[in-house]
This record gives C-alpha cells, structure tokens and sequence, in this order.
C-alpha cells in the first residue's frame, strides 16, 4: 500500500512540481516522468491545440510559453526508467531473503 502512494504522489506531486518549475524557468524538462506522460496526451497536437481544447476561445493564460517536448527524447527517458526500475526491482528482490 505504501509503495503505491509514494508511486502517486511521486509521480502526480513531486514531479509535476519540478515539471512546471521547469518550465517556467525556460529549462528543458523532457526527462521528467509527468512530462513523458504529457507527451502521450499531445503527440497529435502539442499543447497548443491540448490547451484550445481545456480552454475554447483561444485565450491560454499563462505567463510562460509552452514548448511541446521532443516525443523521441520522452520515449528515451521512459525507456531509462523502465530499465532502471527494472533492474533495481530485480536488485532488490535477490537481496531479500525469503524463507
């Protein structure tokens, strides 16, 4: 249970903190998990149309401008996190001792 909602608030909280910081800041932050998941939802349009559609009208608020992320550098970073989890799962688990 508690691996679940470090998982959420890690994901949801933390790392949306960090992304819109980020962003804000002008740095790049396509490395950041709540980013990749971002790229998944905008790949057909970019923010720009994902924005039009949460905000008809054509007014986006924002005092920062959105860069959509590079779709190939989000993949790589998810691909990194796989393979990190993975292995430190499996890590992890070879130094448990179950009997």
């Amino acid at each position: 249970m508690s691996a679940t909602v470090i998982t959420l608030v890690f994901i949801m909280v933390i790392s949306g903190v960090i992304d819109g910081v980020l962003m804000m800041a002008g740095q790049p932050h396509w490395f950041l998990i709540s980013t990749n998941g971002d790229s998944i939802a905008t790949v057909y349009g970019g923010y720009e149309l994902f924005m039009e559609g949460l905000m008809p009208h054509g007014g986006t608020m924002l005092p920062f401008e959105l860069e959509t992320p590079d779709i190939g550098l989000c993949a790589l970073s998810m691909v990194i996190y796989l393979v990190v989890g993975f292995v430190l799962s499996i890590w992890i688990s070879g130094r448990r001792q179950l009997t």
